[in-house]
């Protein structure tokens, strides 16, 4: 993501001892480190989605194993069962220094996809979760306030129906 004539990129970084864990980078618009760091240097993490805000602090998602991740066993993202994770949200500053951090856990395994920083610096993410030990995902949204705190999250057991017209479709969808 750009800010500033600047690039922000993250995911995840491997070590030559296989460590996996989360990085965030930032260089200038030609390419040049200005900073560069680690977070979660000891657990399995991974940094999915980033946006700025208007004040220049970035937030991110993405996921954190629970524990100490063995780094043993190949890597294997085709396979849910693999890792068990926490959905990750975490604010830093200007210079990539953690604000504040938030893991979320309501499914077995979750994993951060998307981020978006409203008006009012609310916090909007769209997450894969996945409720037990098989392959199948769902969709999930969340919303937080500026802190990352939960805004309104509620569970119901009531299904909704709904309609996506047209379909298929190559352009804009309508949800009855």
């Amino acid at each position: 993501i750009c800010s500033n004539q600047e690039l922000i990129w993250g995911g995840i970084y491997q070590k030559s001892d296989g460590v996996r864990h989360a990085i965030l980078y930032k260089t200038d618009s030609n390419g040049n480190a200005l900073w560069c760091k680690n977070y979660f240097p000891a657990q399995l993490s991974a940094i999915r989605a980033i946006d700025i805000n208007t004040d220049g602090t970035i937030a991110v998602c993405g996921y954190k194993s629970p524990s100490l991740k063995s780094t043993i066993e190949p890597m294997n993202f085709d396979d849910p069962k693999w890792y068990k994770c926490f959905l990750l949200l975490m604010k830093v500053d200007t210079l990539g220094d953690t604000v504040w951090t938030r893991t979320f856990s309501p499914a077995y395994s979750n994993l951060g996809r998307s981020i978006k920083i409203c008006n009012d610096r609310s916090l909007i993410i769209l997450a894969d979760l996945q409720n037990s030990e098989s392959s199948e995902f769902d969709a999930y949204l969340l919303k937080t306030y500026e802190n990352g705190s939960l805004a309104g999250l509620q569970h119901k057991e009531t299904i909704f129906d709904f309609v996506l017209f047209p379909n298929p479709s190559s352009g804009r969808l309508i949800i009855l």
